[in-house]
């Protein structure tokens, strides 16, 4: 009697040490992205949903199992890539509005795929025992919300230049401008001061400088979470003013101003708020105005047909 109870016994607790899942081995990446969860966080929340692993030894083969996360404007964009033994590879996407909130929705859809691995394996020795049940589908994770469309916002700011053609040698400039933005488009009105200062033509001296407006409308090529480049298209007009110094008879003249000018703008925009930018471009006056002193004949300037310009600056965006 005492042998059939400890037989009992120790099938009993043969069977229920059968009845335990073995560990599978698991391949895990967990997103390195600022605020997602951690490596260790991740692992945790996987076994809290019943899932018995352990990390591969060198050379096993292993199932993988790797989210990545991407900001994507106010959202972030979860990717899921599942990578069993046996079977085609498969891939999840999910739009949320935080890491973790993604994160954690990803973990729920790959614990019900990997669910099956750690199912106890049947005993060897029963004859009767059914093959491993496939893995079951992975269930589609919710639709993908509709981007917000972006809204317009305003910005303004001030911008240091500097460009040729308005005088002899290079001229500074100080702008302020005023800027709308909607989707990849912006236009933007500014105007700036060129005080392009004295210069010397024989013994005769003079001094040009500048008031100038300009409107530019921009299309945006490209961008990343904190950078955008866009090409721009402006038409700058105002009055140019020459003033002859060291002269028998000095006095000033004006003319107009209006030239087309493109270029490019790559702003930075990071997210402590604010923006800092910087501008270059090509411009090609359209009156080409010839500056001289009368007496004696003394040319002095004369506007390029082709002229550069760039500019550094900054601004901040309000509602």
């Amino acid at each position: 009697m005492r042998s059939a109870v400890l037989g009992l016994a120790t099938l009993c607790w043969s069977g229920g040490a059968l009845a335990q899942p073995t560990p599978f081995p698991l391949e895990l990446r967990a997103p390195t992205l600022a605020g997602c969860p951690t490596p260790e966080e991740l692992e945790q929340a996987l076994r809290e949903r019943d899932l018995r692993f352990r990390a591969p030894v060198t050379g096993e083969r292993a199932t993988s199992l790797r989210i990545e996360v991407t900001p994507q404007e106010h959202r972030v964009l979860g990717v899921l890539e599942l990578r069993l033994l046996e079977g085609e590879p498969t891939r999840r996407e999910l739009l949320g509005a935080s890491c973790e909130e993604v994160v954690r929705s990803l973990v729920l859809v790959a614990a019900l795929a990997l669910l099956p691995l750690a199912s106890p394996a049947p005993a060897a020795s029963s004859p009767a025992a059914l093959p491993p049940p496939r893995p079951p589908p992975l269930p589609s994770p919710p639709p993908l919300a509709p981007r917000p469309a972006p809204s317009a916002r305003w910005t303004t700011g001030a911008e240091v230049a500097v460009m040729n053609g308005l005088g002899p040698r290079l001229s500074p400039g100080l702008g302020l401008w005023l800027q709308r933005a909607w989707g990849p488009w912006s236009a933007r009105l500014g105007g700036g001061y060129w005080p392009h200062g004295a210069t010397s033509a024989g013994p005769f001296r003079a001094e040009f400088l500048a008031a100038l407006l300009d409107a530019s409308f921009c299309r945006r090529v490209t961008r990343t979470s904190e950078l955008e480049l866009a090409a721009c298209a402006t038409l700058q007009a105002g009055r140019l003013e020459a003033r002859g110094l060291s002269v028998e008879e000095p006095r000033a003249e004006q003319r107009p101003w209006v030239a087309p000018r493109a270029g490019g703008r790559l702003t930075w925009a990071p997210p402590t708020g604010g923006l800092v930018e910087a501008q270059m471009g090509l411009f090609s006056p359209i009156l080409r105005d010839t500056f001289r002193f009368e007496t004696p004949q003394v040319q002095v300037h004369q506007a390029p047909v082709v002229g550069f310009w760039g500019s550094v600056g900054g601004g901040f965006a309000f509602p």
